[in-house]
């Protein structure tokens, strides 16, 4: 019986491989474009650099001619090995002004659909029932909101308030959502919170920096506070992001400080 077993998992496993095997990418669909340019952003480090420069620069570019001027500027100019095809794009892309405009347009459209692949929305409320549809199919989440770089007080404090806000919004959808794993309560599997949120501790003080260490753990604190109680308030999972290596002992020591504090040392779902 287990022999039977083994054999069919075998049988369907090399069936799979070959449907996969016989699946041959083709270059005017999008998946093959975006799988090209995160496997060379994953190899090539100076890629890597340029492509997400543009990337970040492209939604001020209002004119055709200045997304191919960045084009060329980003990766022509750069001293990178670019394919053929790329090459050419780049090239016609700086030519005329009707290929310019078809160039941007292309690259508007695979720009959008490669950030679908990361991003589930473009806020919290469009978001929702895409989360809702994993949820539906057994998956859990955690969510982060994109934009943390922040440069001044003013753009921290807004961001608090988007949290903030995040959590009222998601505080009301999951009153409709059923526990996954059929366990009893408010859990999912009976212990894991339904709402699920990823905070980038460099957002919450603009001046955050090592060198500062004991006034950059304070002046965090100060709106991590409202988070965490409001977390508490709407029974979800916290956490702290370990973002990079620079921040990797005051970020330890942000969440060690906090969770000292009689208000928040016994939440379980923290992180």
């Amino acid at each position: 019986m287990r022999s039977d077993l083994e054999n069919r998992i075998r049988q369907t496993g090399m069936r799979l491989y070959q449907l996969t095997e016989d699946e041959s990418p083709s270059v005017f669909k999008k998946e093959f474009w975006i799988g090209k340019m995160l496997e060379r952003s994953m190899q090539d480090e100076r890629f890597k650099v340029q492509m997400f420069r543009f990337v970040d620069v492209f939604p001020y570019l209002t004119r055709a001619d200045s997304v191919a001027k960045h084009l060329t500027e980003y990766f022509s100019e750069s001293g990178l090995e670019l394919s053929s095809a790329l090459k050419w794009g780049i090239k016609l892309g700086s030519s005329t002004k009707l290929t310019a405009k078809m160039i941007a347009k292309s690259v508007a459209t695979n720009l959008n659909g490669m950030a679908r692949q990361f991003m589930v929305g473009a806020n919290p409320r469009e978001a929702i029932p895409v989360l809702e549809k994993l949820r539906s199919q057994g998956f859990t989440f955690s969510v982060d909101l994109l934009g943390e770089a922040v440069v001044s007080e003013m753009e921290a404090e807004q961001y608090l308030n988007r949290y903030l806000d995040l959590f009222d919004l998601f505080d009301q959808a999951q009153k409709t959502w059923s526990p996954l794993g059929n366990s009893p309560g408010e859990l999912d599997w009976g212990h894991s919170p339904c709402i699920n949120v990823s905070i980038k501790t460099s957002a919450m003080y603009s001046q955050l920096d090592a060198r500062a260490y004991e006034h950059s753990i304070d002046k965090a604190k100060e709106r991590l506070r409202p988070i965490f109680r409001k977390a508490m308030q709407t029974g979800a999972f916290v956490s702290l992001d370990m973002e990079h290596y620079a921040l990797k002992n005051l970020t330890l020591s942000l969440y060690r400080s906090l969770m000292e504090e009689p208000e928040f040392g016994e939440y379980p779902h923290t992180g």
